[in-house]
């Protein structure tokens, strides 16, 4: 009976494609030695870290499915702990492997990776059909707020007591002329 494995395994965030499709052959010919099959190879991106690791503020995931037959675990993952540890030491800062339970769904809600996300807020805004934080049609906020009630008038300390509005509209008064 085949039992399945899953293997997340968190590289350094420099790797290259080349180096990745190394480590991807070497898992496949460990699982093929032992008469196995591998199910999924998926690179999930690059993350940031909740603390440094091998000082290392990101790091890149790979979750690796595959089936084994019973009775050769424990050298699959002797060859895989040396195929780690040894020849992608440089590479691969941690790894996990739990066993599956039969008919576990394979399917993960993975958050974003930082190639997935935004770089900035005009492309978060446009990918969300979302307006700015004041609309320009409407002079509303983002909150649906109108301008008055985020910025409410205000006296100042000067002597003439003016309200910033007054100010405001003293400045375009002048700018126009």
């Amino acid at each position: 009976m085949l039992q399945r494995y899953e293997t997340l395994i968190l590289a350094i965030p420099e790797i290259t494609n080349d180096e990745s499709k190394a480590i991807e052959a070497g898992l496949e010919k460990a699982v093929k030695e032992t008469t196995g099959s591998v199910i999924s190879y998926d690179r999930w991106g690059k993350y940031r870290l909740a603390y440094p690791i091998e000082k290392n503020d990101y790091g890149v995931y790979y979750l690796i499915r595959y089936e084994l037959p019973e009775g050769v675990k424990d050298k699959f993952f002797d060859d895989m702990k040396s195929l780690f540890t040894i020849k992608h030491d440089d590479l691969i800062m941690r790894s996990m492997t739990v066993q599956l339970k039969p008919g576990t769904s394979l399917e993960y809600e993975r958050p974003e990776s930082l190639e997935e996300t935004p770089k900035d807020v005009e492309s978060f805004l446009r990918e969300n059909k979302m307006d700015g934080l004041i609309s320009k049609t409407s002079g509303k906020t983002a909150l649906g707020r109108t301008e008055e009630t985020v910025r409410p008038k205000i006296k100042t300390a000067a002597a003439d007591d003016f309200e910033i509005e007054e100010l405001e509209e003293k400045v375009s008064d002048a700018e126009e002329n």
